[in-house]
């Protein structure tokens, strides 16, 4: 069966199915227009269906998809991937049905992560691929934040702690994923079009960006509540890993690769990452002008809206016989996806009114997402490229 030969096939299909119900739900409810019938208190529900939800189908499309060329063994597929897409789809509904606890509901959520990182662990010892062990490490890290995210919630009534260490995660991820594919799609594309100059090979400066940034997001992690020696001390870190993944990022010919949009979207949703350091470290040292919240949507919302669908589009046409490039359509959708962004931000930063740039910030997104669908549902779910 065609939908279940690869990873991408399913969990790109549901990841980018949920990200549009999700958001959609989310400003429903902001509006007062609907009330979710699940445990969790809405705005918990908001963050856990994104960071727990959409970005682990995101993850799951990816790293199943890519596992394979990593470690040289079969994919996952047929009944086994059809297993994972059945308990990811059923953590979403648990966090939805009424008359269920939030402990109970939890701990289904908490089936897939488990079940997938389990799969993926697998997959890289069986395959003796130790360059990717911290890839597998990350996922580890990123269960034991969803649990977490369950306890905080169960005990405290809210999550302090547990967000923030799954959106590190997943910077962190973006870092070393991201920081790996944009640079070699832009030397191959470069390349074989003859223009412009390589980019800068992965080296010490990277290692040295990629460890700063990794002291920041756990500084930044223990913000809440923090001393102010301890929140200036992030701050600080905050700004040095913003400006050092700027510089990074610059080395790899990002304006080289601005005429073709499937590879200007990933440095652009890459670009969000230096811009959530900065506007973290801004939020601190100036707090009247963002708020910490805010900032974190540089993250979220840009680098995780812009580079996911960059890397759903880009394996989905690979994987599908279409040419690797990006049609008008598909520009329109990343156009989506940014416009999202950057209304978010400017509501947050009091550019546009807050309420109107949220429901606006929504919509997009959540167009960008059926776009997606719209585009690429078809090839997903069989093997043959549309004409």
């Amino acid at each position: 069966m065609a939908f279940l030969s690869l990873g991408f096939r399913p969990f790109f299909l549901l990841a980018a199915v949920w990200a549009a119900v999700a958001v959609a739900l989310w400003i429903a409810v902001y509006d007062g227009r609907l009330t979710l019938p699940g445990p969790a208190d809405p705005l918990a529900w908001h963050a856990h269906e994104l960071l727990f939800g959409y970005l682990w189908a995101v993850l799951a499309g990816f790293l199943l998809t890519a596992l394979p060329s990593w470690t040289k063994r079969p994919p996952v597929s047929g009944t086994p991937l059809a297993v994972l897409a059945g308990l990811w789809v059923l953590g979403r509904g648990a966090m939805l049905l009424p008359g269920l606890a939030l402990p109970q509901a939890g701990l289904v959520a908490l089936l897939f992560p488990v079940a997938f990182a389990a799969v993926v662990l697998r997959e890289i010892i069986g395959g003796g691929s130790r360059r990717n062990l911290p890839v597998g490490l990350a996922i580890v890290v990123l269960v034991l934040a969803q649990i977490g995210f369950l306890a905080e919630n169960v005990l405290l009534g809210y999550a302090p702690y547990a967000p923030r260490l799954a959106i590190a995660v997943m910077v962190m991820l973006v870092s070393l994923i991201g920081g790996r594919v944009t640079p070699n799609f832009t030397a191959n594309w470069l390349r074989s079009s003859e223009r412009g100059s390589e980019p800068a090979p992965f080296g010490t400066l990277d290692r040295l960006v990629v460890f700063a940034g990794a002291v920041a997001l756990a500084l930044w992690i223990l913000q809440p509540g923090a001393p102010p020696w301890l929140e200036r001390t992030a701050g600080v870190a905050l700004a040095v890993a913003g400006i050092g993944h700027l510089v990074r990022q610059a080395r790899w010919s990002p304006f080289a690769v601005r005429r073709e949009p499937l590879l200007a979207v990933l440095h652009l949703g890459y670009l969000f990452v230096p811009l959530g350091f900065v506007l973290g470290a801004a939020a601190v040292f100036r707090p009247g002008w963002i708020d910490g919240a805010t900032a974190l949507h540089a993250w979220t919302v840009g680098a995780f809206g812009l580079m996911p669908i960059a890397i759903m589009v880009r394996a989905t046409r690979g994987h599908s016989g279409l040419p690797l490039t990006a049609p008008p359509a598909t520009v329109v959708v990343f156009g989506a996806i940014l416009a999202a962004t950057l209304l978010r931000l400017g509501a947050g930063a009091g550019l546009i009114d807050p309420a109107l740039g949220l429901r606006l910030a929504g919509l997009c997104w959540s167009l960008g997402f059926l776009g997606f669908l719209g585009l690429y549902g078809r090839v997903c779910i069989v093997k043959s490229a549309p004409h």
